[in-house]
């Protein structure tokens, strides 16, 4: 093997080892402020609206209280990467995997390597369930106790 390949190799291990990094925090940051949301005091005030949809579809991901939008959705989002001056195509690139993401999660469209559908569903079912954007949290936390005892778990997308 040539020196370039060896080089590629170890810089494409390293990226794909910051990427899952980066997703895992994501899902630990998304999963604190979305529980805040879900806290007396600010759900009744910014987040209740989102949750008018208790069957999700697509623009339920985005229907939401200006304040709640702003500090669950824009501000956790852009922070890291404006705060560490990444590339604005990175940003761009970010934001958009984010928002399929969402999109795709309220749409009950189930892809490989994102959050099941059937997951998101439950915790607009029952609120208090689910608040990750992938499972190992909820899990930790016990927050995914009722939608591990239920039918749905082995709903298939």
């Amino acid at each position: 093997m040539s020196v370039e390949v060896l080089e590629y190799t170890h810089i494409f291990c390293n990226a794909r080892k910051i990427q899952r990094q980066k997703i895992h925090q994501e899902n630990l940051k998304f999963f604190v402020v979305y529980r805040m949301m879900h806290q007396k005091c600010f759900f009744k005030r910014f987040h209740k609206k989102h949750h008018e949809w208790t069957s999700p579809v697509a623009v339920a991901a985005a229907y939401s209280h200006p304040v709640e939008y702003v500090v669950a959705n824009l501000v956790p989002v852009s922070a890291g990467p404006l705060l560490l001056g990444s590339h604005p195509l990175s940003i761009w690139s970010w934001v958009a995997f984010l928002n399929f993401s969402t999109l795709t999660v309220h749409s009950d469209y189930a892809l490989p390597g994102f959050q099941k559908p059937h997951f998101h569903d439950f915790h607009h079912a029952k609120f208090n369930q689910n608040f990750g954007i992938f499972d190992f949290v909820d899990r930790i936390c016990n927050t995914d106790v009722q939608f591990h005892n239920s039918d749905l778990k082995n709903k298939l997308p």
